[in-house]
């Protein structure tokens, strides 16, 4: 195939990538979710002050919501937020660029897997790569995670670029600085995301096995690489050695508290009826162990992967992470995979090391299936599926029949583009309607209006509730407030979900007005009080007082009732 040619088409890939990713950035999702408004403060913080929220220097973990994530991709953030100012968008650009570039190395990372010395069969490695980034650039799972302003798109991004050094430096004898640039990837996927941590050390370690012979041929480029990655890594241990740090990584696995006891009382049953096998079956290793492989399995299900059926965080509605008519194509991948002599061995035991290993981090985890702790099975399962459309593709080149063989292609991009804008549809139209009461749709809004009119009162209460959640840092996000300022009037002390923060007269707490039996004459006395507050919290007591009337009503995408803000004297 002609370069230019390649090109041109690789180009309108990432346009098309682009496109999709820019499009009403801010508004869909509808609005930033607590991950969005800490990461982004955060940011905010560090740039002009070089602490967090809660006053530690450049930090490697940070506390956040006492869940100690990862900082690497909040640094990446602060050049954003210095060009265009904290907003949504500058929040929500970094993760979009990766993706962009993923996008485009997925490209070569393709090629390299499916190199040859063969001109012909690198035709077909050719286009096999342009599938792989088309199918990425379209993928409703990549398009949904790109769009959110997290560390897991940091993580993948680098995984994939990781992964394309390190194949362009085994296909050329272990070169020595695309080997160097792969382990760099690699450390700032590490850094990135604390899920791929249950992932990245088993998958280099299959490398170390699936390539040992070139290792071995060139050690000292292996040894010396290896050492580089360990100094990078110096930093994060230290940090992980800290108390309390390992807390988000505790935070997301397997926790049954109930489990080890029922373990126990089993047991002695069946020690009771001198049952063995009971005995065997029902120590807590092997119910762990099973509780692990069923969580692990979750994440294969075509149900969840192509029906949206026991998914709780991929949100489009009539939409699984991928496409349906990508089931079809993982099919023709798989056969592919098999079949074809143009993938060596060892490539093919790669790509199997790669999916499998993908969803370790799911099957330790507390939720499964999950989209985000599996997400390196993304680009493993979109490279089978471009083999799958390629061999499709090459059949129906094969046909004899002209008029047969056009309507064969113009049924497959038929349905490709059918299900592409169907999907368009559902995640910019219905999707914030549906999902806006997830995204707390209402509070940047109506933290807006209180910062924008707190002259007239002497005390602002604000729920910390349900949409409201975590409010403190809505309020801090959405005003900017100055973190300099935040800082020396102690910073946050603590972010548990409940814990109350007050900030100047704004008060974040429990305000504690839904008690049926709550009388409106045993509340706290103040003159000139806003409460803003979720419906549902709020008595008949408190409504009928006359000293109290609803001002300003936020309602969510379906048109029922956000957040209400009431004044007068309580």
């Amino acid at each position: 195939m002609q370069k230019r040619f390649v090109l041109g088409i690789l180009i309108g890939i990432l346009l098309l990538a682009s496109v999709i990713r820019l499009y009403h950035l801010s508004s869909v999702a509808p609005s930033p979710y607590l991950d969005e408004v800490s990461n982004g403060y955060n940011a905010y913080s560090l740039l002009k002050t070089g602490n967090d929220e809660y006053g530690v220097h450049l930090p490697i973990l940070m506390q956040a919501y006492n869940d100690y994530r990862p900082t690497f991709f909040v640094y990446l953030m602060i050049p954003f937020i210095q060009f265009l100012g904290l907003s949504l968008f500058a929040i929500r650009l970094p993760a979009v660029f990766l993706t962009i570039l993923a996008t485009f190395s997925l490209f070569f990372l393709t090629r390299e897997f499916l190199a040859t010395d063969d001109k012909k069969k690198n035709t077909m490695a050719t286009m096999i790569a342009l599938c792989t980034s088309f199918l990425y650039a379209i993928s409703p799972w990549s398009i949904y995670s790109s769009r959110m302003t997290d560390e897991i798109n940091m993580s993948l991004s680098f995984f994939i670029f990781g992964l394309t050094f390190f194949l362009y430096a085994m296909n050329r004898k272990v070169k020595v600085v695309p080997f160097l640039l792969a382990v760099f990837c690699f450390v700032g996927a590490f850094y990135a995301y604390h899920g791929i941590k249950f992932f990245l050390p088993f998958f280099i370690l299959g490398l170390a096995v699936i390539f040992c012979k070139d290792f071995l041929k060139r050690w000292k480029v292996v040894v010396g690489s290896l050492l580089f990655g360990i100094v990078l890594l110096i930093p994060l241990i230290f940090a992980f050695s800290k108390g309390g740090t390992t807390a988000r990584l505790g935070g997301v696995t397997m926790q049954d508290p109930n489990l080890v006891a029922r373990s126990a009382q089993q047991i002695l049953l069946d020690k009771t009826h001198h049952d063995l096998i009971g005995e065997i079956v029902d120590n807590r290793r092997v119910l762990f162990s099973l509780e692990f492989l069923n969580n692990y399995l979750r994440n294969f299900a075509p149900t969840w992967l192509f029906l949206q059926q026991g998914n709780r965080t991929f949100l489009v509605p009539d939409f699984g992470p991928f496409y349906l008519f990508e089931l079809p194509l993982l099919a023709f991948g798989i056969y592919f995979l098999i079949k074809n002599e143009t993938v060596s061995k060892r490539k093919k035991t790669l790509l199997i090391l790669w999916i499998l290993a993908s969803v370790i981090p799911a099957g330790v985890s507390s939720e499964s299936p999950h989209l985000n702790r599996p997400n390196t099975l993304l680009p493993g399962l979109i490279l089978l599926q471009a083999m799958g459309l390629f061999m499709l593709f090459k059949c129906t080149s094969q046909l004899q029949n002209s008029f047969f063989k056009l309507g064969t292609y113009t049924f497959i991009l038929a349905i490709i583009g059918i299900s592409f804008v169907w999907f368009l549809h559902s995640y910019f139209i219905r999707f914030p309607y549906a999902q806006s009461k997830l995204f707390q749709y209402g509070a940047t809004q109506a933290l807006s209006y209180a910062n924008e009119n707190q002259n007239k009162y002497q005390k602002i209460i604000i729920s910390n509730r349900d949409t409201l959640l975590d409010g403190y840092a809505y309020y801090l996000f959405t005003t900017k407030y100055d973190p300099a300022l935040y800082q020396k009037h102690g910073g946050t002390h603590s972010a548990f979900f409940t814990d109350t923060h007050l900030i100047g007269k704004f008060d974040f707490r429990d305000p504690n007005l839904y008690e049926p039996k709550r009388d409106v004459d045993q509340l706290p006395q103040a003159n000139n009080v806003l409460y803003i507050t979720n419906p549902s919290e709020l008595s008949p007591q408190i409504m009928k007082n006359e000293k109290v009337h609803l001002i300003k009503t936020y309602y969510f995408l379906d048109g029922s009732d956000s957040l209400w803000l009431l004044e007068g004297t309580i």
